[in-house]
């Protein structure tokens, strides 16, 4: 049976026993995990060592990706660049000024092989957890206000780590990060995430059983009203020869509202506009028929709503995606295009989460009605003579 692959992408030196700590839990998990220090990366004799790390990535499923003090040596390119043979002046200027030879070291940019890594596995679109040490996560603040300016840093030993920070925040999507001070931080994170993951997974495996079975159903029923549909269309042509032609297209107008408005509610996101918000149902089902993709959607639904925007409900249509588009095919609708599960596998939980609040307040609601109304009671009984 396959197994999750989980690279874990860092630098060695300062974080070696984070790394093994991640490793050692990822393998208790009866997942793989892929670290060059333990020999899962196989080592091509015929190409730079960082190459077959690159490669190694495009057979993983994960990225958990560590970013500490350290910046990490370049790439195999930047050392090929380094060792490129120098100016006699930039070698001189060297030897008089060796501080500031040092200071441009250190504020040079260079790519690292563990930001090639991130990237690498960004540009194959694999998922990625994030992981900054809190020292380091909390000086980039100041570095984002001082950006201009020579400072000596505590936490890093190059404003690179900075600098691939801003690339990591700069991502419309897969950028989440998480601070960590300890290995236990970033182990007990990583097990919440991925136990949602399961959970979401098994939820939508539900799901698509429960909209194949419903189908069925559907073909089955569709045929019986549609035969009883012809028996009543021809009853009413020969009793009422004059009008029958408006009864029937009256009468099919109707069933097709009736329709339109079941599909609708069959979708979780819809009916919690219409239920939850008030939103008007005609306006809905129009934004949903005249919509060409996700994004147009929660625009079009947002004007159902007087602008004011439902996380949930897109969460809920994003999670259901199967279902949205078995209903536009039911509809004569051209399906949306799948939007990546990526970004929202980290807000899976508010789904959850956000209908548990909405039940609490259901039955806090109830429980204040039930007071009242025992108050009123007491209160009408106590006035009697």
């Amino acid at each position: 049976m396959a197994k999750p692959r989980i690279f874990i992408s860092s630098t060695y030196y300062d974080l070696k026993y984070i790394r093994r700590s991640v490793e050692q839990f990822v393998e208790s998990l009866g997942y793989e995990a892929s670290v060059f220090e333990s020999g899962d990366v196989p080592f091509s004799h015929d190409a730079p060592l960082d190459e077959s790390c690159y490669r190694e990535i495009g057979l993983c499923h994960v990225l958990v990706l560590i970013i500490g003090g350290r910046y990490g040596s370049g790439t195999s390119e930047e050392r090929a660049k380094s060792a490129a043979p120098r100016t006699e002046s930039a070698a001189a200027l060297e030897k008089q000024k060796p501080k500031q030879a040092d200071k441009d070291r250190k504020y040079a940019f260079y790519n690292s092989v563990t930001s090639k890594e991130y990237q690498t596995a960004r540009e194959l679109d694999i998922p990625i957890y994030i992981f900054v040490e809190k020292g380091v996560l909390a000086e980039y603040e100041t570095y984002k206000k001082n950006r201009n300016v020579e400072l000596n840093w505590a936490h890093v030993d190059s404003t690179n780590v900075f600098l691939l920070l801003d690339d990591v925040f700069s991502q419309s999507r897969n950028n989440l990060v998480k601070d960590f001070a300890t290995a236990d931080d970033i182990t007990s994170w990583l097990r919440d995430q991925w136990a949602g993951l399961l959970a979401h997974f098994i939820s939508k495996r539900r799901d698509d059983v429960n909209v194949g079975q419903l189908k069925a159903q559907m073909d089955s029923l569709t045929s019986v009203v549609n035969a009883l549909k012809t028996y009543s269309e021809q009853i009413v042509r020969n009793v009422a020869k004059t009008e029958s032609e408006t009864i029937i297209s009256n009468v099919d107008k109707e069933l097709h509202a009736r329709q339109r408005q079941s599909l609708l509610r069959s979708v979780n996101g819809l009916t919690h506009m219409i239920d939850d918000h008030s939103a008007n149902a005609d306006a809905v089902f129009q934004a949903f028929s005249d919509a060409t993709d996700f994004d147009d959607l929660f625009g079009r639904l947002d004007k159902c709503m007087n602008g004011e925007a439902c996380g949930a409900a897109k969460d809920m249509l994003i999670s259901s995606q199967n279902d949205v588009n078995n209903v536009r095919i039911a509809l004569g609708l051209k399906p949306f295009e799948k939007k990546d599960l990526g970004d929202f596998e980290f807000h899976h939980g508010r789904i959850h989460e956000m209908r548990d609040r909405r039940l609490r307040e259901m039955r806090a609601e109830r429980e204040r009605e039930i007071k009242g109304r025992k108050s009123e009671k007491d209160g009408g009984q106590e006035s009697k003579p």
